[in-house]
């Protein structure tokens, strides 16, 4: 008799917030006249003055707070020089003399001086201050022969002119304390983790009674979805030997008046992302929170719309009308001539999905059939023999499944032959499929099984294999959905914020990491926010469930 033992080790972090006193009249914002091109887009170069704040700043230039590059995101101070995207810059632009604190200047500088911190490195400096590697290296030699060592001194150059000029003789300029503290990328991002732990539940697992040997883990709703933490866990300690995060991890159920307190918590605001809430009311309420203080929130479980009129929410699993244009596309280049049978029953609603179908697919033969009125023979009915058959069904009910693939199993395979001729049919049916267990192996193949659903693992895969030995190593049993789902959330948005910055859900389709339960292809509309269009479709072939895509 095994018994696992868990333990959980949660580390919340409480930080004191600094308080500033403000002046009630507030300097007004007059618009720089001074636009550079930097990385292929126009900026403004803002020299703050006294009274001014960054809200003021922002409203006056029409931009969010997160949209400027300022040395110091809580507090701006007189004299400091901001960078503020100039979304419609003149036809012509002109070049007046840099906006610059006059003691700080010296005649006509070409670069600033920076204080080399740890973990800095020479991509990480050229991508904040958008300037060109070969440039930053001609002006530093001895860094491109020996790299960059915490506290040596660096020339960044400027572009163009000098919108950051400093004097070499005063280093305590304010431009000089803006080359120090400026930070696009965070070094240490800040994510809040927010998971149904049931904390207060812990009780109900007795180590010492029976039951314990005959319960699964997701039977206690204390562990329902304690491997979500643990997949991402692994996956912060291993991206840790390239890029570190601070990871504050929340018990958070559908208890709205329990949330409101975290979401009081002072760092809450400071977050670079949020995962989570699980349940759709907590999700809901985390999300305005999130899109009032424009921090990127990730849902991994739902089905439902939470991207409507938010655009920082992220929505990892697609809805069924995404699912069917996305099956629609790969019959489209795999079967593009097939004969198409939709089956649906009536009795359960029709579909919206019969009508993605018919727009998305590009054959002329597609028939929607009614199970619930034409029974089984209405599909025998549609098919054509000199054609590849597809079925596309949704229907989950075991006793239709069982009677469907009996009979087509068996019309694919002739009498007294048991190796099947040359398959005509391919059926296209939701996951649940697989684990109905009267189904013959046989008749799947027979029927050209292809399940389709937003993840699926490929256990021959050497990455899985390496995840399943180190998640089974750390926690003594093999990684569920959860593990899996934990894992690629965390490996694809830290690397997210680690490559594109806060900002990263601007490009977010560039990201391109190893994944081992499925892969992001993220839509966008206007005022929304960006829901994955990307499902996993595995078929049976060989006795054996393989990636239908050829993807993984």
């Amino acid at each position: 008799m095994t018994k696992i033992f868990i333990k959980i080790l949660i580390c919340i972090f409480a930080f004191t917030a600094s308080c500033h006193t403000l002046s009630a009249q507030s300097t007004p914002v007059k618009i720089s006249e001074q636009i550079e091109e930097r990385a292929g887009r126009y900026v403004y170069i803002h020299l703050v003055e006294q009274g001014q704040t960054l809200y003021s700043i922002a409203k006056a230039y029409n931009v969010s707070v997160k949209d400027i590059i300022a040395p110091d995101k809580n507090a701006v101070r007189e004299g400091d020089i901001l960078i503020i995207p100039c979304k419609n810059p003149p036809a012509k632009i002109t070049n007046p003399e840099p906006v610059v604190k006059p003691e700080a200047v010296t005649p006509k500088p070409s670069y600033i001086l920076y204080e080399v911190k740890p973990k800095d490195n020479v991509y990480r400096l050229c991508k904040t201050y958008e300037v060109e590697e070969s440039a930053f290296l001609a002006l530093n030699p001895k860094v491109a022969e020996f790299g960059l060592k915490a506290g040596d001194t660096v020339k960044i150059p400027s572009l163009k002119h000098d919108s950051f000029p400093v004097s070499e003789t005063k280093t305590d300029t304010i431009v000089q304390r803006e080359a120090n503290r400026i930070k696009i990328t965070p070094d240490k991002p800040c994510i809040a983790l927010m998971l149904p732990l049931y904390l207060d539940n812990t009780n109900e697992i007795n180590l010492s009674t029976s039951d314990i040997n005959k319960k699964k883990a997701a039977d206690y709703k204390s562990l329902a979805f304690i491997q979500f933490y643990e997949g991402f866990k692994l996956a912060c300690d291993n991206l840790a030997k390239n890029y570190d995060a601070k990871v504050y991890v929340y018990d958070v159920t559908d208890n709205e008046k329990e949330l409101a307190q975290i979401l009081n918590k002072p760092e809450m605001k400071k977050m670079d992302l949020i995962v989570g809430p699980f349940f759709y009311n907590t999700f809901a309420q985390t999300a305005e929170f999130a899109k009032a203080n424009e921090i990127p929130i990730v849902n991994p479980v739902t089905t439902k719309d939470v991207v409507k009129d938010n655009p920082f929410v992220f929505k990892l699993i697609p809805n069924s009308s995404l699912q069917a244009q996305s099956i629609a596309e790969f019959i489209n280049s795999k079967y593009p001539k097939a004969n198409v049978i939709l089956s649906y029953n009536s009795k359960d609603n029709i579909p919206d999905d019969i009508e993605v179908y018919k727009s998305c697919l590009k054959t002329a033969n597609i028939t929607a059939v009614d199970h619930g009125v034409a029974g089984l023979q209405g599909i025998f009915n549609a098919q054509k023999p000199d054609q590849i058959n597809i079925l596309i069904t949704n229907i989950e009910s075991e006793i239709f499944v069982n009677s469907l693939v009996s009979r087509l199993g068996k019309a694919a395979t002739p009498k007294g032959n048991t190796k099947p001729k040359e398959i005509k049919n391919i059926t296209f049916a939701p996951k649940a499929w697989k684990n109905y267990d009267q189904l013959e192996i046989e008749y799947l193949q027979n029927i050209g099984l292809h399940l389709y659903e937003p993840a699926f693992v490929d256990y021959t895969q050497s990455d899985v294999k390496d995840f399943v030995n180190q998640f089974e190593n750390t926690y003594k049993t093999s990684p569920n959905e959860y593990g899996f789902n934990g894992r690629d959330v965390a490996t694809y948005f830290i690397t997210a914020l680690k490559t594109l910055g806060s900002g990263f859900y601007e490009n977010i389709n560039t990201v391109n990491v190893p994944m081992l339960q499925t892969q992001y292809k993220f839509i966008h509309t206007k005022g929304n926010g960006f829901e994955n269009s990307y499902i996993d479709i595995y078929k049976f072939e060989d006795y054996k469930l393989l990636d239908a895509r050829g993807e993984k």
